[in-house]
């Protein structure tokens, strides 16, 4: 059922009765609350040249690196929500570089640190109604009760949304979700949680592969190339609790446990492969069984600050884990035969004949000591340890059983000084152990797990204060682990060792009244060797890797302008190679976005109105997607969307 536009406003300005509380949505504004260009989400908005699946060129999640409320999460997908089904959190951070210094046991490339929505003392519902991109709809409802004033509150919030994406297939979203927060004392928190985000009757975009050193022909934008049988469904769920307690003067404990299904319960995909320059490619089908993926993790920490003058000392002790559970395998494959990406026909749904189904496990208990001393006015040292306890287990009825058990020692320190009133240097190493996914769908090993790997990084950096709240920080980095990528025989396998060094900036305040810019770019430099970079099967830069990206927005809406305000955003993008071979070179691009936003009041109803174009140039150029499995996928073209925000 599609929810238009009108109807959408309608159901929003019938709720505009009540008297306003405080602004709870009508304020998501991420220009204005970004502190760095690295990465930032606030609501339905996000902004940055890092988000949670790419940071520094690595995905964070895997690395273990994503907090809720500072405690660590595990998830097994990332479906219709990016790290967490969005009714429940108010936004999330990219933490890197200065920003990630005193962050409790780090591990490579970033943190993802997400904040709950937690539910507070007064009355407030908000209504979203969206329109586009394309013909997209979406109504959203949001709020929180209080109880028990100061002590107890409840909120939760309900979504659908007729989704369409840049290649104009569609399907139908729809979120839920609830949260309560009980504070019967000043030294007391316990939020607990649940929600859960549906995609049904979802169009699966083909995956396009080229067979030689060249890219895709241009395909044409906005035509749907999906077979009216070719669906994904999927539910993803999450639930858990956070708590903080005073044990002493001194010392907090703080907990989080949480548990994530990813229920796959259709899954299509159409392969383009050996793709020709004129747009021929061998078409095959496949079809996966229903799987359900389930993980929980969660952490304990006790956190103890002592405080000597200018000196301040935190001490933390920490224990965290994670399960996961995965079935592997259960795919069919069937070849349909040649055709060209621009003139796919619909043909009738094949008959599947799946293969057998296995049986990946995971757990990991780690436990760690880090210690924070801060001297005011002089510097921070941050050093810590880790010692993991990692363990997977494969079964299959054809491929057998394997165990694989590692126990490293993790480590971090960093140590900052600062400068002068304006600048503060610093220095950090961190050695962690990166989960490795699944092998892609294109190799001969496919579904099976990657084994986990030890990832180091070290960074010098700075941050230097220019008045007015102007920060410029940044950081240069070099990022070491094994690298993984097909062999000659299409195996999936640690092939050669990958170094990332890269440089990375960010301009961030108001340097006028009304106008807030939010500035970065960020250089990498991937380079891999090994025996097959020496033999000239592999090049020695992996595929797929942003080796330049810059991108600046700006928000102007001076006082006299009363609520309305003006906003573009710039990015330029460098993609470096679209083969293993370092050859079919995708061009850079320069991407422009425009657009305004109103704030206003009725009725003492907070509301914001925002419309934007993007791509305003309607540039065509190709992207490298995936995370293991990079595919061909053109950069959407030019569209424009609305949002109709109100708090009341």
């Amino acid at each position: 059922m599609r929810v238009s536009l009108l109807r959408s406003v309608g159901v929003a300005l019938a709720v505009l009765g009540a008297p306003a509380a405080w602004a709870q949505r009508a304020n998501d504004n991420a220009v204005a609350s970004a502190n760095d260009a690295f990465g930032t989400t606030i609501g339905n908005e996000t902004i940055g040249l890092y988000d949670a699946r790419n940071a520094r060129g690595f995905n964070p999640q895997q690395s273990g690196n994503v907090r809720i409320e500072g405690m660590y999460f595990d998830r097994p997908s990332t479906g219709p929500g990016d790290v967490l089904v969005d009714r429940l959190f108010s936004g999330f951070s990219v933490r890197v570089g200065v920003n990630a210094l005193t962050v409790p046991f780090p591990a490579p490339s970033a943190i993802i640190d997400i904040r709950l929505r937690k539910p507070m003392d007064k009355l407030v519902t908000s209504v979203v109604a969206s329109y586009g991109p394309y013909d997209q709809t979406g109504i959203e409802l949001d709020t929180q009760i209080p109880i028990v004033p100061g002590k107890l509150s409840i909120g939760g919030g309900i979504e659908r949304t007729r989704y369409v994406s840049d290649m104009r297939t569609d399907a139908d979203d729809s979120s839920f979700g609830g949260l309560a927060r009980f504070a019967p004392n000043d030294s007391v928190e316990v939020v607990a949680f649940f929600g859960r985000a549906m995609r049904k009757n979802s169009e699966s975009n083909p995956f396009i592969f080229v067979g030689g050193d060249w890219l895709p022909p241009n395909q044409k934008r906005g035509v749907p190339f999906a077979q009216s049988w070719n669906l994904w469904q999927q539910h993803d769920t999450d639930y858990g609790a956070v708590g903080t307690a005073g044990l002493t003067d001194t010392w907090t404990l703080r907990a989080g446990i949480f548990r994530s299904t990813y229920d796959r319960r259709e899954d299509h995909t159409t392969f383009f492969n050996n793709t020709q320059r004129d747009g021929t490619t061998e078409v095959t089908f496949q079809k996966a069984l229903p799987i359900v993926i389930e993980t929980t993790s969660g952490e304990v920490q006790a956190q103890g600050v002592y405080t000597d003058g200018d000196l301040r000392h935190t001490v933390y002790v920490m224990g965290r884990g994670r399960d996961l559970g995965r079935p592997t395998g259960g795919t069919a494959q069937v070849f349909y035969g040649v055709s060209n990406i621009n003139s796919m026909p619909q043909v009738a749904e094949p008959n599947w004949a799946y293969g057998p189904q296995g049986r990946d496990s995971a757990k990991q208990v780690t436990g760690g000591v880090q210690y924070v001393g801060q001297w005011r006015n002089v510097g921070d040292v941050n050093i810590g340890v880790q010692k993991t306890n990692y363990e997977r287990t494969l079964t299959h009825p054809v491929n057998g059983n394997s165990f694989r058990r590692q126990t490293p020692w993790l480590y971090n320190g960093s140590l900052s000084v600062k400068a002068s009133n304006a600048l503060t240097v610093f220095a950090s190493y961190t050695k962690g152990l990166e989960d490795g996914g699944s092998v892609p769908l294109n190799a001969r090993n496919r579904g099976e797990a990657v084994p986990a790997t030890i990832t180091k990084q070290a960074e010098v950096g700075f941050v230097y204060l220019l008045g007015q709240g102007l920060r410029v920080n940044g950081a240069v980095f070099q990022i070491s682990k094994p690298f993984f990528d097909r062999d000659a025989t299409s195996l999936y396998t640690v092939v050669g060792d990958l170094k990332q060094r890269g440089a990375e900036i960010s301009f961030t305040g108001s340097p006028l009244p009304g106008l807030n810019v939010v500035a970065g770019g960020v250089l990498l430099q991937p380079r891999v060797s090994g025996p097959l970079v020496t033999q000239g099967l592999i090049g020695s830069i992996p595929a797929g890797r942003d080796e330049s990206l810059a991108r600046l927005d700006l928000q102007y809406g001076p006082a006299a302008w009363r609520g309305f305000s003006l906003e573009g955003q710039v990015e330029y993008n460098d993609r470096g190679y679209g083969n293993t071979l370092n050859r079919a070179d995708i061009p850079p691009r320069a991407v422009l976005n425009l657009g305004v936003r109103y704030r206003f009041t009725v009725y003492s109803v907070s509301a914001t109105f925002r419309a934007r174009v993007q791509n305003v140039t309607n540039v065509y150029s190709w992207d490298l997607v995936g995370g293991n499995n990079f595919f061909f996928q053109y950069l959407p073209q030019r569209r424009v969307s609305a949002t109709l925000t109100a708090d009341f």
